[in-house]
């Protein structure tokens, strides 16, 4: 008996308190001992009390104590204190109490962010968030049941209480995984400017500006609608555009572990538009009138941003100037910040060089990305691959030469397949880095087109010295192989 009376015969006995209470104080207390027996006994207390509460909660909205002490005990029941009851009965508790929660509570949960109190606001989230670890798509079909649930949910994001922002920004970014709808009605709910001005105002790099930014690509990510509305809002010149030019200035000042992370989503973002639009034509042409093309080639060329991130940068270069006149045009009249070489030359150099860090892996990706860059641009580029052939011709004398930052490109790629290269011979993976570079971009240089092929041909190894035969660049080529 005693031990009835201490457990269930307990709780029984403090639901009936609630149930019976006349005066809003009894109830109130009654709801504070309830509270304090979940702490305790979370199944037992959850099976018994979860349809009292939430038929009780529209009755006391008016009561913040009683919403909270509400809320409290049901926070308490699914999330137990793992130092209290360990972390094995605080997995049954969640898999056991979060069966718990249909649809229709969730969406009564959502309608509850009305209320201003950060207790409230802050247990309403963290229930939403617990229960997406084991029910996301109840979560994401009580949202949606809910007429007002995802407005209330990103009005939350201006809530200047950082931990309750923070625990929206969690619950969002789960909630707009893998759901099409809720990520339309989002973005058409004004999401874009409501998280980039969480971006602006937190401190460049910070969790809460990195959270944002993986919602917007949540939004964006294979979603056509969301990718050309974000076009239309303006969104990239306004937005993107500024985020990636303080990627770049704070990577060169020392800022780099969370720059680099907001900058490589930042990638994503443009990414996410160029993979998910209906018109590629279309959205590319968008990014290069933007500035896109010459800030990202800028953060590719920038040795502070890292080899994962250039290597990022570089790759979406290829997806911007894919089978796209104006941007390959772009592309072939940048020249690098600061320096009198062109964007083009300094690509290639990407392309042939083997970097310090050889034991890592991302510096051979730094090349190969570079190389998918003049194979992107140089594919069915007549122009480009022509004046890219025009340039083949032998080194001149070491007196004549210029500095190689000047030098043509087709030049270039002859002397580091004939190991004449100004920067000397190397080791062995240096010189099989440069030939292996080299001889990517001599292919998509002469691939389906004619005039290169014959102009390949008909160039020397060397300078002519004498009236004799001169052998041929692709000849020697072809015997060394």
């Amino acid at each position: 008996m005693l031990g009835l009376l201490g457990g269930e015969g307990g709780t029984r006995r403090t639901l009936e308190k609630i149930g019976n209470a006349t005066l809003q104080e009894d109830r109130k207390a009654a709801l504070v001992e309830l509270k304090e027996r979940a702490e305790k006994d979370p199944i037992g207390v959850a099976s018994m009390s979860m349809g009292l509460l939430t038929s009780l909660i529209p009755k006391v909205r008016d009561d913040v104590d009683e919403v909270r002490a509400i809320l409290d005990t049901m926070l308490a029941c699914l999330s137990p204190e793992a130092s209290v009851h360990g972390e094995e009965k605080c997995k049954e508790s969640l898999s056991t109490n979060s069966k718990l929660y249909p649809q229709d509570v969730i969406s009564q949960l959502l309608e509850l962010l009305e209320e201003r109190d950060w207790n409230a606001r802050f247990s309403i989230l963290r229930i939403l968030h617990v229960l997406q670890e084991v029910h996301p798509a109840v979560v994401q079909q009580g949202t949606l049941s809910s007429p007002q649930g995802l407005a209330r949910l990103m009005d939350v994001l201006s809530d200047e209480r950082e931990i309750v922002r923070n625990e929206a920004l969690l619950v969002l970014v789960a909630l707009t995984e893998g759901s099409q709808e809720l990520t339309k009605i989002m973005a058409f709910e004004g999401a874009f400017d409501v998280l980039f001005r969480v971006v602006k105002e937190e401190d460049f790099g910070s969790v809460i500006a990195a959270d944002s930014i993986e919602i917007v690509n949540n939004l964006l990510h294979a979603n056509p609608s969301n990718a050309n509305f974000f076009k239309e809002m303006s969104c990239v010149a306004e937005h993107v555009v500024p985020l990636l030019r303080k990627g770049i200035e704070f990577g060169s000042t020392g800022r780099t572990s969370n720059t680099r992370c907001l900058f490589d989503q930042m990638l994503d973002v443009l990414g996410n538009l160029l993979t998910a639009t209906s018109d590629l034509q279309s959205m590319q042409t968008h990014l290069g009138k933007s500035g896109v093309l010459g800030i990202v080639v800028e953060g590719a060329l920038h040795p502070s941003m890292g080899y994962e991130s250039r290597g990022k940068a570089l790759r979406l270069t290829s997806l911007l100037v894919w089978k796209h006149s104006p941007n390959r045009l772009l592309l072939s009249q940048l020249l690098c910040p600061g320096k009198s070489g062109s964007v083009l030359s300094a690509l290639l150099k990407l392309c042939l060089e083997l970097h310090p860090e050889e034991g890592d892996k991302s510096v051979h990706l730094l090349n190969a990305s570079a190389v998918q860059v003049f194979k992107c641009y140089l594919s069915g580029n007549v122009d480009g691959q022509q004046h890219f052939a025009a340039s083949l011709m032998p080194q001149p004398p070491m007196d004549d030469q210029e500095p190689q930052e000047e030098q043509q490109l087709g030049r270039v790629v002859m002397a580091a397949l004939l190991g004449s290269s100004p920067e000397g011979g190397g080791g062995g993976d240096v010189r099989t880095t440069r030939v292996w570079g080299a001889a990517h971009v001599l292919m998509s240089v002469l691939l389906g087109n004619s005039v290169c092929q014959e102009i390949a041909a008909a160039t020397p190894l060397e300078l002519p010295m004498s009236s004799a035969p001169p052998d041929y660049f692709l000849q020697s080529l072809l015997q060394e192989s």
